[in-house]
């Protein structure tokens, strides 16, 4: 697994794997969950294979509240 910033390219599959995984309802669309990153200090993607397996950032941190 290698864990990496995310990239432009990333997002579509980081809110399919957001929304996939009990989210939805906390980062809203594509271009919802695009400006959330986009917010963040710090925002990284954990990829295996060419599979997004995890993401994480500060503006989803913020969500979970």
């Amino acid at each position: 697994m290698h864990i990496r910033d995310i990239a432009t390219s990333d997002f579509e599959a980081v809110h399919r794997f957001l929304s996939t995984n009990g989210w939805a309802h906390r980062i809203g669309d594509l271009q919802q969950c695009r400006r959330l990153i986009e917010a963040s200090q710090r925002a990284v993607v954990a990829v295996e294979f060419g599979k997004v397996l995890g993401a994480s950032s500060s503006a989803m941190e913020r969500c979970r509240a």
